[in-house]
């Protein structure tokens, strides 16, 4: 069995130790992130777990009789045009009349893509 000259060993790694320092790992290159798509943008305005849009609910309920009343029933949304700046946004919704009957109702509320809701009628 042959002995092992750690003198050698040693070197050899202070040596690579050197190159390490000298070299450098490689450097990340920066890359830009793309800005948001105008339907990213929009899509984030709703939520995962049930579809609903906040800026549309609070659209809603300021044009309610009751406003505690609410709740939310579906919601779909439709895209006018690719190069337009807003959206048609279509709710579902429960809520109690001036009577205090329970009744389902639906709205069409116009909603840019920053999330702003700028109409909000109800569907007769």
């Amino acid at each position: 069995m042959k002995k092992v000259n750690w003198k050698l060993v040693v070197a050899i790694l202070a040596l690579l130790a050197v190159i390490g320092k000298i070299v450098g790992p490689p450097k990340k290159q920066a890359t830009a992130k793309a800005a948001p798509s105008k339907l990213q943008q929009f899509a984030a305005h709703f939520s995962s777990w049930d579809g609903e849009c906040a800026t549309a609910t609070k659209a809603i309920k300021a044009a309610m009789n009751n406003p505690k009343s609410y709740e939310h029933v579906k919601t779909n949304y439709k895209i006018i045009a690719p190069d337009s700046l807003f959206a048609d946004v279509l709710v579902q919704c429960r809520g109690t009349n001036a009577f205090n009957a329970i009744i389902t109702t639906n709205w069409h509320v116009k909603i840019d893509y920053n999330g702003l809701a700028h109409t909000a009628t109800q569907i007769r």
